[in-house]
Parts: C-alpha cells; structure tokens; sequence
C-alpha cells in the first residue's frame, strides 16, 4: 500500500515537472534583445535582412524569395507565401540560443537528427549567409527540437515551435488569404453579379443605406453579416491545375468574373474579389492584384454573394 501511494506521488511529481517544463521553460530561448550576441545561434540573422530562405531535409525542399510582391515560393509559377509566417519562422530562428548544450560529439548528431536526416536551414541575404542551422528531431517536451549550426559539432535543445515553423512542403506555405479588414470600418459596399449591381453606404452608427439599384435604406442587419464572411477571408484550396481565363477570371483576355464584392474602408483602401465558375460545391475566386485562382466552399461564398431582394429592410409584421 505504502509503494503504491509512493508510487503515485512520484507520478504527479513527475507530471507536474513535466507541465513546468513545457509551460515555464527555464531553459528558455528569450527574446533576442535579452540575449548576449555570442548565445544566438544565428546572431547576424535579422529579420529584416532575410531575402533567401531555403529549407531542405529528406522528405523534400522548398526555398522562399522576398520581391516587390512580398514573400514567393520559389519555382517556375508564382506562388505566394504567407507572409507571416515567414516572419514567425525568422523570429524563431533568430531568438535560437546556444543555453542548452546536450552534446559536443559529431559521432551522435545522428542521434539527435542533426545530420542528413534533419532539415537544414539556410537564410541569406545581401550577399551574405545570415543563417545556416540544421533542425533535428523533438526534444522530450514534443515542443523543442535539437538543433546545430551546421559548420559546427555542438547541439542544443531549442525550446519554441521551431520544429514544426520550418516545413519542407511548399503547400504549408502557400498564402490563402484573401480578404482582410475591420468590418466597423467598411464604409462601402459594392457587389455586381448576375442578379445585378448592388452599391451601399455606411450611414455610422450601424445603419446602411442603399444606393443602388434604388435609393433608400437597407437591411442592416443583413449588410453587416455579409462583411463580417467576408471580414477574415482565406481560400480553402487552390485551383492551379486551371489558368484566370479558364476560370472566368480574367478579364484582360476577355473572361469577365461572374461577380465582383468590393469594400471600401475608411482608410481609403479598398478590398476587392472576383468570382468565377462555380464547381460544384466550390467557387474559382481570384484577388485582382494577383494570378493566384483560388477556391472557396459555396456556401461560404453565398454568405457575401447576396441578392439585391435580400438586402432590403425587412416588413413590418403588418407587411408595410
């Protein structure tokens, strides 16, 4: 009886190491400002200078280019990457610090997956190599990793998310959004489709007016729901098997989108997206400023995509 309650105490001490290990790490990687030069593992990386990351390891490899256009996968189409998570990889690259020392032996980089079994790093940038680090496998928290610079024999335990913030697949890169904005801060609504052309404006203070196709108020309620679908909008896959003109959705070569939403904020900007053939339960969409064909459940589509009937006020229960 007493091994048994021992026994269990030693249990919940054990898990309870475990949580403040996870929760707390003491080991802890800092942020970089915090951290003597000489402790970073990269210490000339700096976000900001990367230009070149490109990311290899025995289940593939994948580079990322930053351009006038923000962060590319690189390759023969262009393929947007998600910019931020570009920067949460840089970040925590960049904050790995020497702290933990598990080994200074090259014979056991095989047991941490330092070696070719592991994902190699390197990040460049004006001319120079700001980062070249080699990701093993997961520490015994299944948060760190054991990692290496890769001129270098010693491995180290880098608490963080940086095993799972460097995929070598390039579609866990790919950037889905769409549309971003505060909807409080929509000031005009315009959605042109083949049931018509629908223009509304923010009367403040949540009343909406219509303007077109006829003068008057509109179903606020029914405006607001349509903005806030498409407030945080992200595509639910990609359609690169077909080109913009095959979609409907490019009108420089004479395909004409079935229907375009655009939201104009009060900062001045806009928020536009074309619409193209619906596939069964799925749209092509498409952002104007880039060749991207994208595809978005239908009935996600159909909460912004709305009819002019449908924006009206609604009647009184005496139907007036």
């Amino acid at each position: 009886m007493f091994r048994r309650d021992v026994a269990i105490l030693l249990g919940v001490l054990l898990v309870l190491l475990l949580l403040f290990l996870v929760l707390v790490r003491p080991y802890g990687s800092g942020d970089r400002e915090d951290v003597a030069p000489g402790d970073l593992l990269a210490p000339d990386l700096a976000p900001e200078d990367a230009h070149r990351v490109a990311i290899a390891g025995p289940a593939g490899s994948v580079a990322l280019v930053r351009g006038g256009s923000g962060w590319t996968i690189e390759g023969d189409q262009v393929r947007h990457a998600n910019p931020e998570r570009v920067a949460e990889a840089l970040r925590l690259l960049g904050r790995t610090t020497r702290t933990e020392l598990v080994s200074v032996v090259p014979g056991k980089h095989a047991v941490f997956e330092v070696d070719e079994a592991g994902t190699r790093v390197t990040v460049t940038g004006g001319g120079a190599t700001l980062a070249d680090v080699v990701i093993g496998k997961r520490g015994p928290d299944f948060l760190s990793a054991y990692v290496r610079a890769a001129d270098e024999d010693e491995v180290y335990l880098s608490p963080g998310g940086l095993a799972s913030a460097l995929p070598v697949r390039a579609d866990q890169w790919r950037d889905r959004g769409l549309i971003s904005f505060e909807p409080g801060t929509a000031t005009r609504f315009t959605i042109a489709g083949e049931e018509g052309r629908v223009v509304l404006a923010s009367g403040g203070e949540g009343v909406w007016m219509m303007e077109e196709p006829r003068a008057g108020a509109a179903n606020a309620k029914a405006v607001e729901r349509a903005l806030f679908s498409l407030a945080r909008l992200t595509a639910s896959g990609f359609a690169d098997d077909l080109t913009p003109a095959e979609c409907g959705l490019d009108p420089e070569a004479g395909a004409i989108p079935a229907a375009t939403v655009t939201v104009e904020l009060s900062s001045g900007e806009t928020r536009s997206l074309w619409i193209g053939d619906r596939e069964e339960k799925s749209y092509c969409v498409r952002r104007p400023d880039r060749a991207t064909v994208y595809r978005l459940p239908a009935s996600l589509v159909e909460r912004f995509l709305v009819a002019p009937g449908d924006l009206l006020p609604e009647l009184a229960a005496d139907g007036r």
